[in-house]
């Protein structure tokens, strides 16, 4: 759709709604009931649109206050009323489902119009109402105490299966006005459906000395189950008083939620710490956000970066993570990712006046460079600790030295050995590694130890190694095996017992790393621990450190990482349909865990286990959606290979199903192969096809290959604009502040052009007034573009808003758009 957004000017763009929550912490959760003889609970919490699971924290067992801090992000796969969290007691025995024990549920129209971060109280559990129900009802001409009620069909239900559907029944009951008597009639169950026809009529007829029209009917929608409760779905009352006798009314009404009563309130389930925000970005084209890049490669070229534009970003926004984030994937995606260290290495280390803070503190710099090893350096880590963290976890050994934690039973003696046999593990397996590291980050390292050299030349001999240590080792090493999670070296939380040996192990290579420190000074901050650093801080310890930091540090040191045909692009579970490779194979539905790399896609039974299965991707002609009707079930996909074999697969949730189909188009289509141009959108069942009813299996498809389709596989990891326009929303949040700095340094220029006495003082902020006019001309230009891009924003979103926006059938949320 075209919309006039400024005169003279054509910008074209996008809509993104994105989803982002954070999971804090659970608290005050009722305790176990008396049979259960578990000492806490074992909790996890669900995210789920309407009925459906987009995410899952891992367990923490045995407790009441179980903590998470789990971000997630994802962008809307589709319309949705409601976003909700469960809170769940995991059954750890198998032998009954999970107990949901609360929830906290949000409106999108909440959403959309604030942000939520505070605790909530956790609600008692029942499905979100949603969808409408079709009646019919009239009362009786002849006899004003008979009414007849039609049950004719609903739409669009909440789905509590797996497979997003409901076994659905209507419950009709008649209220009487003393609320001590009621009929009740119900309706058959419509299994595995949302939109369940039923066309059933009741009659029910007031007993004597009973007026109708002071009762209520009350119609209400329900989930069967077989293992618990019926689910409830929804209701609607009904007041006879207000109908017309012998008027026949035909309504389609919107189901509301069950009104508790006063008279019962709920009992304290405990409260979770939420923080959700909704966003919906416009993003441009790249010649929007020209102005923005060019400022921020004019900052790696000025003589003061304080007065370039990335400083003052730097400075003046609060969530510098995402703005060290930004940073790192636009200048690695150019290749100038060494350029920008060095500046901002050099900088810093010219600002820092004590070389033992040298690179310590949160600042742009080392934000920048914490993020680069992330990204360059997770799978060099992975393959480093990998094996000691699993074999921490699950040897479950003892390691606590502290006598004010020991239990009665413990034996310090043998906790310490336990200790040092970890310590020396890990000590062993990082030290050894420096033939495995990224030449990136080697090359990073060699940048940040010259910026140290070249500013304390008189420390040489100390500042090679701590500046160097500060990265790889306490902003790498040891916040891994502090939180092995966080890092993908586990997939769940540590156990307490687990937790505590990976602190220790953590703070004793954090007290190894700093070898600028005396061995006194570290020994005065816990005594406990003297005799673990009594036998590794050594000269012997020392010197394998200083070796391989010396060895990680050289620019050709390491080794080149290239994108491996085997690098794991994706892994997880799915629900996949038999193929039927054997010749009375059944076609059955089984989970297995999917390996997908550039070259192959693979199934497992479990994770580690023999592929059962491998599909080459040159053989990969189509990746596309299923209907829901092809086997009753949502969230499917098919992989279709050479020679018409189908691949059936079922994600949990549609943003799981999305993300497999967005990787699975990209590496297909990077792939030089055949490709089909149509394909079915149903299955071959007893046949025929599901879709469009042909005989033949080897029937061409039905359907053209869908945009959806098109569009993912066109979509790149990397979005240049993308990144940019979140960094213009992280400044345009600090406008404020900018304008402040900006009316100080135009009272300072100002007054410079007509004083030499003040002239000295603004010195004090500026080398010289040429400095001080650069560095006002690039407050200007930042300015101007974050008021530029408001008024654009502004424009293009009242024009949303009023417009008609016409999109295919098949088109995603993220279907592009013209502004004119």
């Amino acid at each position: 759709m075209a919309l006039e957004v400024q005169q003279g000017g054509v910008h074209h763009g996008r809509v993104e709604k994105i989803i982002s929550f954070r999971i804090g912490e659970v608290k005050n959760l009722p305790p176990t009931p008396a049979h259960d003889l578990r000492s806490g609970r074992d909790v996890y919490v669900v995210a789920a649109l309407e009925q459906e699971e987009i995410f899952r924290t891992p367990t923490v067992e045995r407790t009441l206050n179980p903590f998470y801090g789990e971000d997630f992000s994802f962008e809307v796969p589709r319309d949705f009323q409601f976003l909700s969290f469960y809170v769940y007691d995991a059954d750890c025995f198998g032998l009954s489902r999970d107990v949901k024990l609360g929830k906290v549920g949000f409106k999108y129209s909440d959403l959309i119009s604030s942000n939520v971060d505070m605790w909530l109280p956790l609600q008692p559990d029942s499905a979100e109402v949603q969808g409408k129900i079709h009646l019919q009802f009239s009362v009786d001409r002849d006899d004003s105490r008979c009414i007849s009620i039609g049950i004719l069909e609903c739409c669009c239900l909440s789905g509590c299966l797996t497979n997003g559907h409901s076994d659905c029944y209507c419950h009709v009951i008649l209220l009487y006005p003393d609320a001590t008597r009621s009929e009740g009639r119900r309706t058959q169950v419509k299994k595995k459906t949302v939109d369940p026809q039923f066309n059933e009529f009741f009659v029910f007829k007031a007993t004597d000395g009973i007026s109708l029209a002071d009762s209520i009917i009350r119609v209400s929608m329900w989930h069967s189950s077989l293992l618990s409760d019926d689910i409830f779905l929804g209701q609607v009352n009904l007041s006879p008083k207000e109908m017309v006798s012998g008027t026949l009314y035909n309504l389609w009404m919107a189901l509301g939620p069950r009104h508790e009563l006063p008279s019962s309130p709920h009992a304290d389930l405990g409260s979770i710490r939420l923080c959700v925000q909704f966003k919906e970005n416009i993003i441009y084209g790249s010649e929007v956000y020209e102005p923005l890049k060019a400022l921020l490669y004019c900052s790696l070229t000025m003589k003061d970066f304080a007065s370039s534009p990335m400083f003052l970003i730097g400075q003046v926004c609060q969530n510098r993570n995402s703005v060290a984030n930004i940073l790192v994937n636009i200048f690695l995606k150019d290749g100038e990712i060494e350029k920008l260290v060095g500046v901002l290495t050099n900088y810093e280390a010219k600002n820092t006046s004590d070389a033992n803070t040298l690179f310590r503190g949160n600042s742009l710099t080392t934000k920048v460079i914490d993020e680069l090893m992330k990204k360059v350096g997770m799978s060099y880590l992975q393959r480093t600790l990998q094996s000691i963290i699993d074999e921490i976890f699950e040897g479950r050994k003892n390691c606590e030295v502290d006598p004010s934690r020991l239990a009665e039973n413990d034996n310090i003696d043998l906790n310490l050995k336990n200790l040092l046999f970890y310590v020396e593990r890990v000590f062993s397996a990082i030290t050894s590694s420096s033939v495995s590291c990224p030449r990136l980050m080697c090359r990073v390292f060699s940048i940040v130890k010259q910026a140290a050299l070249c500013h304390f030349p008189e420390l040489a001999g100390m500042v090679k190694y701590t500046a160097v240590s500060a990265f790889v080792f306490l902003r790498l090493f040891a916040p891994a095996i502090l939180n092995p999670k966080l890092f993908g070296l586990r997939p769940e939380y540590a156990n307490p017992i687990v937790s505590r040996n990976l602190t220790l192990v953590s703070k004793t290579l954090q007290n190894l790393a700093n070898i600028s420190q005396s061995k006194t000074a570290s020994l005065k901050k816990e005594v406990f621990m003297m005799e673990v650093y009594k036998k590794i801080a050594d000269e012997q310890h020392h010197k394998m450190i200083r070796m391989y930091l010396d060895k990680v540090s050289e620019p050709s040191g390491g080794q080149e990482v290239v994108d491996s045909v085997n690098a794991i692009r994706r892994e997880g579970f799915m629900v996949k349909r038999g193929q039927a490779r054997k010749k009375f194979g059944l076609k059955n539905f089984k989970s297995r865990f999917f390996v997908l790399t550039s070259d192959r896609l693979t199934y497992a039974k479990d994770k580690g286990e023999e592929p059962l299965c491998c599909i080459p991707v040159r053989e990969i002609q189509a990746v596309e959606r299923v209907d829901e009707e092809a086997f009753g079930m949502k969230f499917m996909m098919q992989v279709v290979q050479e020679g018409g074999r189908i691949l059936y697969l079922k994600a949990r949730n549609t943003v799981e199903l999305m993300e497999w189909l967005a990787i699975l188009v990209k590496i297909t289509q990077s792939v030089s192969c055949p490709k089909l141009s149509t394909y079915h959108s149903g299955a071959y069942l007893a046949g025929n096809w599901t879709c469009c009813g042909r005989l033949e299996e080897v029937a061409s498809g039905c359907k053209p290959i869908s945009l959806v389709c098109q569009m993912l596989g066109r979509r790149n990891e990397f979005d240049r604009e993308r990144e940019l326009n979140t960094l213009y929303t992280l400044i345009a949040n600090e406008k404020e502040k900018l304008e402040k700095i900006k009316g100080v340094a135009m009272c300072i220029w100002s007054c410079s052009m007509t004083s030499h006495y003040i002239i000295a003082e603004a010195e004090a902020q500026a080398r010289d007034s040429n400095e001080l006019t650069e560095r006002l001309q690039m407050l200007c230009e930042l300015t101007v573009f974050i008021s530029n891009m408001e008024h654009l924003v502004c424009a293009s979103k009242d024009k949303l808003q009023t417009g008609t926006k016409e999109l295919p059938a098949e088109c995603s949320p993220t279907d592009a758009f013209i502004i004119k």
